[in-house]
């Protein structure tokens, strides 16, 4: 995991760099809980683009929840690029729309296997289990506050099935979406069991992830570089999570807002003084990409 330096002269040489490319993680980042992009951070984004910079908003979201916001923030034109799922699909815009250019899907056997281990738990800490279909349709068994409050704020309608032992769909994530002190408990009991068969991460305190082996964000942000021809070392990464700490760490320049999680943090070269709530994004923007 790369650290921060403490050496003024590699700090200074890598931030006056001229980097072209901004790779934004979304909850908890350039947008804060329950509330809209903020004026600062959209009038910053939309000046980065007019001068040529990129702008890729990289979610654990799916793809149909971010379309809104990338419709909203004018990323939807030609040449455009998104990362959602963590990594788990890596889309772009043409003239023709937006397409699909990779999708992950997991395992369907470890992801069954997962869900079983998991509902052995699930009353006793409380949790409950949403899933992400290879359709990116979301799914529950129950129709519960929970579930509607997570799909309504992810702009997303919810289906239901009987089981998901049953379901044939295809998996690209699994959520287990609780307190936070549950899922700490839960991620040291799956870990040991499923952590060489899939990536397993928090994207915030109350949710937890799992995906695809090998699926991440900094494989993504690795991606679309490749697709615009820029050298990681010309890309700026800001996030706030543990699963965003993968292209903190790919990135030229990783920055960590203040309202981070002490994973984010140990991955990022820059700690920022300012939160999602203060406009961290459009700080970042102007002071590093512009």
């Amino acid at each position: 995991m790369k650290k921060r330096t403490r050496q003024p002269l590699f700090v200074v040489w890598r931030i006056s760099m001229e980097y072209k490319i901004l790779f934004s993680d979304f909850d908890g980042t350039l947008r804060s809980d329950g509330k809209d992009i903020s004026e600062g951070n959209r009038l910053a984004i939309a000046a980065a683009c007019e001068a040529g910079k990129k702008i890729v908003l990289c979610s654990g979201r799916s793809w149909k929840s971010l379309s809104f916001y990338e419709d909203e923030l004018g990323l939807n034109r030609p040449g455009d690029y998104g990362i959602a799922f963590n990594g788990g699909v890596i889309y772009g815009y043409t003239e023709k729309g937006r397409g699909v250019l990779h999708r992950f899907v997991m395992d369907n056997d470890v992801a069954r296997e997962a869900i079983s281990f998991l509902k052995k738990y699930e009353k006793e800490l409380g949790f409950h289990l949403l899933v992400f279909g290879a359709d990116d349709d979301l799914y529950a068994e129950e129709d519960i506050k929970k579930a509607k409050s997570f799909s309504e704020d992810r702009r997303l309608s919810i289906k239901f099935v009987n089981d998901f032992s049953e379901f044939d769909t295809g998996f690209m994530k699994i959520l287990v979406h609780g307190r936070n002190e549950a899922l700490l408990k839960i991620a040291e009991l799956i870990k040991p069991k499923f952590g060489d068969k899939c990536n397993i991460v928090f994207s915030a305190g109350e949710l937890l992830e799992l995906l695809s082996t090998g699926v991440d964000k900094g494989q993504g942000l690795m991606n679309v570089c490749d697709y615009l021809k820029i050298p990681i070392s010309q890309a700026i990464a800001i996030g706030d999570e543990a699963n965003d700490a993968p292209m903190l760490t790919k990135a030229g320049l990783g920055i960590a807002v203040a309202n981070a999680s002490d994973a984010a943090k140990a991955a990022a070269d820059v700690v920022l003084e300012l939160g999602c709530g203060d406009d961290a994004v459009k700080y970042a923007i102007e002071k590093y990409l512009m």
